[in-house]
């Protein structure tokens, strides 16, 4: 769940927008048959959300689909910075525009086990942490 510009966006299939004053219903956007999402993100304009191997962005007003990026192996929440949309895969990390859904980067982390977080944004690096090891990583 999260909250933005009076709106709680939340649900597992489909996401439900609601009225944060009085919890009436502004949209839903629904799921297909068997699919769960992760807790969306938003960045006021658009909703991001995860759901089994893709990520979509909804227009956060209509909750009509912007686009939508198949990335198979997804394991985390995405964290969402500066424009740029970090989702943690099962091999390591993809940068994805937030505005277009083109992959900025991809990292593939050697041995990488299982993601214990979702990516972490501080200053210049990302962090990801797989099982018992944190990796930052940097532009170089």
């Amino acid at each position: 769940m999260c909250i933005t510009n009076e709106t709680i966006y939340c649900g597992a299939g489909p996401l439900y927008a609601l009225n944060l004053t009085d919890g009436s219903t502004r949209w839903t956007y629904p799921l297909g048959t068997g699919e769960t999402a992760l807790n969306p993100v938003s960045d006021g304009s658009a909703v991001y959300l995860v759901s089994d191997d893709s990520v979509r962005a909804l227009d956060a007003e209509s909750g009509e689909l912007r686009w939508r990026v198949d990335l198979p192996g997804i394991e985390s929440i995405p964290t969402l910075t500066d424009g740029t949309l970090y989702v943690a895969l099962e091999d390591g990390l993809a940068a994805l525009d937030s505005t277009t859904g083109n992959e900025r980067f991809r990292v593939t982390v050697p041995d990488s086990g299982t993601v214990s977080t979702s990516p972490i944004v501080a200053g210049d690096a990302v962090y990801l942490a797989f099982d018992q090891t944190l990796y930052a990583l940097t532009a170089q």
